[in-house]
């Protein structure tokens, strides 16, 4: 994790405070923490303040975390570009909405989580460890064979979809082994309401669209 390697860097010559969004300890990444740690959050102007009081310089390496309104997702939730891999996916479909308008044409997009080959699913499952990166919980997976399945539904039944549409296809449960209300609870505490009707290892993302629609 940068942060403690820049605090390793600034310690000897800096009286520091660090500012999270987490108690010290919370988080996946462990290391001595021997600094005062204010808690809050990044769009909290309170806490703000009262991290960066008496400072004479801040150093930002926090990220405001993707803003999810409920789980699971599903295609209606807010799309919110945060990284150079999401952007030219989330252009790529305007265009698609583009070019449906101007000629008239059916345009789909197909969401795939990370498609996995049937011998890393084996791989996976031989040397599974904890999910420990709250991306790797709400990515989710599915089997290659499934994502090419879900083209080929979707081509079946583009006559009887509006002109366009986006699907999420991924798998019912996670990546992980663990509960999935658990693994929210652990990794993002802040979204445990959230995942309060979460049963069992239910995926983080919501195929049913895809399922009502094409029949995935």
């Amino acid at each position: 994790m940068l942060a403690d390697y820049v605090i390793r860097e600034l310690a000897p010559m800096h009286e520091l405070t660090l500012f999270d969004r987490v108690a010290a300890g919370s988080i996946r990444y462990q290391y001595p923490i021997e600094h005062p740690v204010i808690v809050g959050d990044l769009a909290d102007e309170d806490a703000c303040a009262r991290a960066m009081a008496g400072s004479q310089a801040v150093v930002h390496l926090g990220g405001r975390p993707f803003p999810i309104q409920y789980l699971p997702l599903d295609e209606e939730h807010p799309t919110d570009v945060e990284d150079g891999y999401s952007l030219p996916k989330h252009v790529g479909e305007d265009l698609l909405r583009t070019f449906v308008r101007a000629h008239e044409m059916r345009c789909y997009a197909i969401r795939p989580t990370a498609i996995l080959r049937v011998e890393r699913l084996a791989e996976h499952a031989r040397g599974y460890e904890l999910v420990g990166d709250w991306s790797s919980a709400v990515n989710g997976y599915i089997d290659i064979r499934d994502a090419a399945h879900a083209f080929r539904l979707c081509l079946e039944a583009a006559q009887s979809l509006p002109t366009f549409e986006a699907f999420f296809v991924n798998a019912a449960d996670t990546w992980s082994l663990e509960d999935s209300r658990e693994m929210v609870e652990r990794l993002r505490p802040d979204l445990a309401d959230l995942a309060a009707r979460l049963v069992g290892r239910q995926s983080l993302i919501s195929a049913a669209k895809a399922e009502r629609c094409i029949g995935f």
